[in-house]
């Protein structure tokens, strides 16, 4: 009999031969996308399970809106849906409700509640809710349910119109610890697969010409502050909406998919052990046959992200308070460009040194206003950090925003856009004018918008040319609207003008434009933001509208870059650089690369067939078992090897290993660690709880480049959480 991992490989190799062809690997990508942000999911729908995208937990109480009162002790009309009370909310470490508040409790919701808004090309038919444990679920909207037992409930979404709640309004009623978990949503198709089938078969085949993807949105930078890497987004976890966004493990996955390069976004407040354990699962989860850009956070320059301002206070903290003389404004600025190019220097060194002998596949991107060439020469330059001599000498891009037609939006041109507004047309006619080829708005740019950019791409160029640097775009595509005051647009009827644009099929021709400006401008790698988005008043950068729309003048003109052949010519950079500061741990060298094969999106990390003999299932309550460590110490839920003595040259570990009963407990952890002769502990590698839960009792293996050990002997040494048992089958070095 085949085994599961085997049987999974054979769905996703099938799963794959069905879609369209996949991006192209290529050393020089060409065009790529911003995945839509995290309130984007319910239209870009790019989880098979739609419960991961929905919002929650709001914290619920019951009211009576016909008779106009509370059924719950303090329940009101407003805060029927939320009471504001997650704080006292009972979440096991994945954020599933273990216990509702008892009759007697002062707390005043009773249930809880997870929503969706739903777009209006939202896909209606059968859908199915699955999950384990006992309790009393309830599913509003325009929907039928079908049937519904423990476990269990199908229902028939007749359309998006009134949106959909999940409500539990009971869970673990008998105080087992069965409490409601794994949960998810999918179509009835998908019933039987959608753990295998992590991504929405149709998101894929949108998205999958793409050259690469970055996860920018995902990371969520205005609202993840995780410092630690146990502090990320799980696999495991309830929602994927939430402060630290969607786990960077699916993002990787997702890139695999497709075989697209991943462009990374690092929180802001990330420490260095959060990088390393970044780069090791991007090094041990990506496509060996490519490459990966990192970057740390987003815009830090930008004062509307959170970032900004924790980088200006860190840079006046290290510095002791520069640029005393400078306008406030822009002393923030360049405060927060130096800590800003400091911080991605030193992801960088973090990620290249794990990466080892491959760290050419790592490349650190920094990026900047593209209006604004000051900003980018403050970065490059970093002049406060002075020990780096240099930034731009040791990263390997630099990234700019090169969107079009944002000045249109200013305030001092709104009169003259609300004059072509009540043109015939709606004013499309002269905008496009005015986009393609200028003159419609007093004292504009020359030639219009794409003039104007390929001024800014050409003095952009010249910095990168400077540090023999990619330059690449970051984010891209029009930019028919402004947020920052006194430029924000209200108007109703500017923003109808705005638009309605987007799908006038003169669009497809400015895109054209652009994009011909930026290739023969030099640029390299354009990232369109977003991909798939329905269109909002004051948000229409997307693709596509919607995973159904077919096609869109951008999207067309997109494709139709796509199949142009690039004039892009990469920049000779000079040799490695070595770190600014030498004491970062050793890096982790890898194999020489494998011929690579289909990614299992599912997997975390690297599964493999098992080992033969194999071993037999430990029957007892052994914490750690196998025939690999049957001369090691063992110690309750730990276990300690004999000494080892690593030899000159390439010392590979390979540690092969599965779960007995990986059952979900929340509190589950494994850690791998080398131990010195003094007893001083390395980890090499952990595995939290949302990972093994992901994982389950599957054969892994975890390899690791252990020739830094050369010389005094060392052991390994195995721990785990109590109650979990692991089988080791096989170790080699």
């Amino acid at each position: 009999m085949p085994s599961r991992l085997l049987k999974g490989l054979l769905l996703l190799f099938i799963t794959l031969a069905l879609l369209p062809a996949s991006a192209r690997q290529t050393n020089h990508p060409k065009l790529g996308i911003n995945v839509a942000g995290l309130g984007k999911l319910t239209s870009a729908i790019p989880f098979t399970d739609i419960f991961k995208s929905s919002r929650g937990w709001f914290t619920s109480c019951d009211y009576d809106w016909r008779a106009s009162r509370p059924i719950d002790p303090g329940c009101s009309r407003k805060k029927s849906l939320n009471t504001g009370e997650q704080a006292l909310l009972d979440l096991d470490g994945d954020g599933w409700v273990r216990s509702l508040p008892p009759q007697q409790d002062p707390a005043i919701y009773t249930s809880v509640t997870s929503t969706w808004k739903l777009p209006k090309a939202f896909p209606t038919g059968r859908y199915v809710i699955l999950y384990e444990g006992e309790g009393l679920i309830k599913m509003t909207g325009d929907l039928k349910i079908i049937n519904d037992f423990n476990g269990h409930i199908e229902f028939d979404l007749l359309s998006p119109k009134r949106n959909l709640r999940l409500q539990i309004l009971q869970t673990d009623p008998r105080r087992n610890g069965n409490y409601i978990r794994k949960l998810s949503i999918v179509p009835k198709r998908n019933e039987h697969n959608y753990k295998r089938q992590i991504f929405n078969i149709d998101y894929l085949r949108k998205v999958r010409d793409m050259h690469s993807l970055r996860f920018m949105p995902w990371t969520n930078p205005r609202g993840n502050v995780a410092t630690e890497w146990w502090q990320r987004a799980t696999l495991g976890a309830a929602h994927y909406t939430g402060p630290n966004g969607v786990p960077a493990e699916r993002m990787v996955d997702l890139a695999n998919a497709i075989n697209a390069t991943p462009w990374l976004s690092v929180p802001y407040k990330a420490n260095d052990e959060y990088m390393r354990q970044y780069a090791r699962m991007v090094k041990n989860r990506l496509r060996k046959d490519q490459k990966v850009y990192i970057e740390y956070s987003n815009e830090v320059w930008n004062s509307i992200f959170p970032a900004a301002t924790y980088a200006a206070r860190k840079a006046d903290k290290l510095w002791n308070f520069p640029y005393k003389k400078v306008a406030p404004g822009k002393r923030r600025v360049l405060l927060g460009a130096n800590w800003y190019a400091k911080r991605s220097v030193e992801m960088c060194q973090i990620f290249k040194k794990e990466f080892g002998g491959q760290r050419n596949r790592v490349k650190c991107v920094v990026g900047s206003l593209n209006s604004v060439p000051w900003i980018g020469k403050e970065i490059l330059e970093c002049p406060l950090w002075k020990e780096a001599n240099g930034c731009g000498n040791r990263v390997d891009g630099y990234g700019i925003g090169p969107y079009f037609g944002d000045y249109i939006a200013r305030k001092e041109n709104r009169a003259t856009v609300k004059a072509w507004a009540r043109d015939g047309d709606g004013g499309k006619s002269r905008l496009f004018q005015e986009i393609l080829h200028g003159g419609m708005i007093k004292n504009g740019p020359e030639g219009g918008s794409m003039s104007r950019l390929r001024d800014q791409i050409y003095a952009n160029k010249k910095l990168a040319d400077k540090y023999g640097l990619e330059l690449l775009a970051y984010e891209a595509g029009q930019h028919l609207i402004r947020y920052d005051p006194p430029h924000t647009v209200k108007d109703p009827a500017v923003l109808n003008l705005f638009m309605s644009a987007q799908n006038d099929p003169r669009m497809r021709q400015a895109y054209k434009q652009y994009l011909n400006t930026w290739q023969q401008g030099g640029g390299g790698l354009l990232l369109h933001f977003y991909g798939i988005g329905e269109v909002e008043p004051k948000n229409f950068f997307g693709m596509l509208d919607s995973l159904d729309q077919k096609t869109s003048p951008k999207y067309a003109a997109l494709m139709d870059y796509l199949s142009t052949r690039s004039t892009y010519v990469a920049p000779k950079r000079k040799a490695y650089l070595p770190p600014v500061i030498d004491n970062l741990p050793d890096p982790v060298i890898d194999e020489p690369q494998a011929k690579p094969v289909k990614p299992v999106v599912a997997a975390a990390p690297v599964q493999v067939k098992k080992p033969k003999p194999a071993i037999a299932a430990v029957n007892n309550v052994t914490a750690i078992s196998g025939r690999s460590v049957r001369r090691w110490k063992k110690t309750g839920n730990s276990a300690t090897s004999p000494p080892v003595r690593i030899k000159n040259g390439k010392s590979y570990l390979r540690f092969y290993w599965h779960y007995l009963n990986a059952d979900g407990n929340a509190n589950d952890y494994f850690r791998l660690y080398a131990v010195d002769a003094k007893g001083g502990r390395k980890l090499l590698f952990e595995q939290p709880a949302g990972d093994i839960k992901q994982v389950g009792n599957t054969d892994q293996l975890y390899e690791e480049d252990v020739s830094r050990y050369i010389g005094p002997a060392v052991r390994l040494h195995i721990e785990v959480n109590p109650g979990l048992q692991v089988a080791v089958t096989k170790i080699t070095f």
